[in-house]
């Protein structure tokens, strides 16, 4: 596994870039996104074969409202809330004994600074 590539400052590394910032939006995709997908895309099989599992996607404010430079932040906070609920739907219409006991829920998080 290669070197990490989380920023030293998430901050400004994520939250502050110009919405035309193609760099700053690809890494909080990445970081966001890619993660929550890739995580989760590991657990799911286990899950339905035990016939239980909870996901639970922590997303941000951001995700329902975008502000002066984090439009990419905002953006990646929003897929990770619309890709949770199509999951639980995909999960719902699958609905058999092996997926029954899996749920979903994505988390909005608030926080002063």
């Amino acid at each position: 596994m290669g070197p990490s590539r989380c920023p030293r400052e998430p901050r400004r590394w994520v939250a502050s870039a110009p919405a035309t910032d193609i760099e700053a939006i690809g890494r909080s995709w990445e970081a966001n996104v890619l993660t929550t997908v890739t995580a989760t895309a590991a657990c799911i099989g286990p899950m339905r074969s035990r016939g239980y599992g909870r996901v639970v996607s922590v997303s941000a404010m951001g995700a329902a409202k975008g502000g002066k430079g984090n439009a990419g932040y905002s953006m990646s906070k929003g897929a990770v809330v619309r890709w949770t609920e199509a999951l639980a739907a995909v999960i719902l219409f699958l609905s058999s004994e092996q997926a029954s006991g899996v749920t979903g829920a994505a988390i909005p998080i608030t926080a002063r600074s």
